[in-house]
Parts: structure tokens; sequence; C-alpha cells
């Protein structure tokens, strides 16, 4: 069941998400440039579970379906289990978007502990308890032989997902109050 709550729960959340419109410039950006996506077998578990309907952009916060209160959990689960009731399904979004510093942080009131998240990224791979966590991925476009496309577009790619990071993490902190940590996978 918490598998499926978990799920349910980032799914209750991606129309908040999306209406905050952080993630679209460069979502549309990378898409016009024609930057590849993560291909299917190279994504990491977070990417492969996400709902959000981007393309560079996954939830990558642990969802902590477990510090939701009990009667509240009743109601989400009484609307995954009833999805055809527009009432049900309302109130189940408007109580997962209140619940989002509790659910996707690990302490909202604690930026001093933090969390390794991703390995891979070293000492840029931490998470303070105070951050939701997001990943920002696209791939390289190599030739048959294996080499890059254009060296130009690489470079073009790599340094416009990092040149985006602080300013996606501004606008959504300006639009939420919440703190993001964007981890760009290249």
């Amino acid at each position: 069941m918490n598998t499926e709550l978990i799920q349910f729960y980032k799914y209750l959340i991606t129309d908040y998400i999306k209406g905050l419109g952080v993630f679209d410039e460069a979502e549309r950006h990378l898409k016009e440039a024609g930057v590849a996506t993560v291909k299917e077998e190279e994504k990491d578990a977070y990417q492969k579970t996400d709902v959000t309907g981007y393309d560079y952009f996954y939830l990558s916060s642990i969802v902590r379906v477990d510090k939701i209160p009990d009667d509240i959990k009743k109601e989400l689960i009484a609307a995954m289990e009833n999805k055809a009731d527009s009432s049900l399904m309302e109130r189940a979004k408007t109580l997962a978007v209140s619940l989002i510093p509790e659910v996707l942080m690990a302490d909202r009131n604690n930026s001093k502990n933090f969390t390794l998240m991703r390995y891979d990224l070293g000492d840029d791979g931490f998470v303070a308890d105070d951050e939701i966590a997001f990943g920002f991925a696209s791939d390289a476009s190599f030739d048959e032989k294996g080499c890059f496309v254009s060296k130009k577009s690489e470079d073009e790619r790599v340094n416009y997902m990092f040149g985006q990071k602080e300013a996606i993490q501004k606008a959504f902190l300006d639009k939420t109050g919440y703190k993001l940590r964007l981890f760009v996978r290249i």
C-alpha cells in the first residue's frame, strides 16, 4: 500500500508543481534545442517513478507518507480508491499540497542536517533537511562512433543546465516559500 500511496501522492501534487511554472522555460528551451532525454535504461529510480510529465525534471525527494497523519492518510486512500469522485480528488489534492513540507522534506525547520541523495555527484549530492529535491537531467548526443555529435552543442547544453540551476531554485523558493535542491545530471 505504501508504494501505491507514494505514487498517488506524487500524482496529487503534479498540478501544483506544474502550475508554478518554474521548470517550463528550461524544459521548452531544451526541447527546442533538440537535447536528448535520458534513455530509459539509464534513468535512476526517481526518474523511473516520476509522474510529473516533464522530460528533463523529476521529483527526487523521498516521499515520506509515513509522516502523513492517519486521518488524512485515510482520506488520501479513499480518494486513491475512488478516483472518479471529483470532490474526493480535489480534497486529496488540497491535502497533499498542504503536506508538502512534512512529506517531501526531512525536517522543514532544520537546515543543518543533510542527507546524501546522489552519491554520483560527490559533495553536490547532499540535500539539507529543509529542502525539496528535484533532478534536472539530459543526455549527450552521440554519433554511431560514440563521439559527441557536436562539442559546441554539448558545451551549450551543459552550460545552460548549470546556468539555470540557481534561477530555478530561486523561482521555486519565491513561489512556494520552500527551498529547492536541484540536482543537475548531464
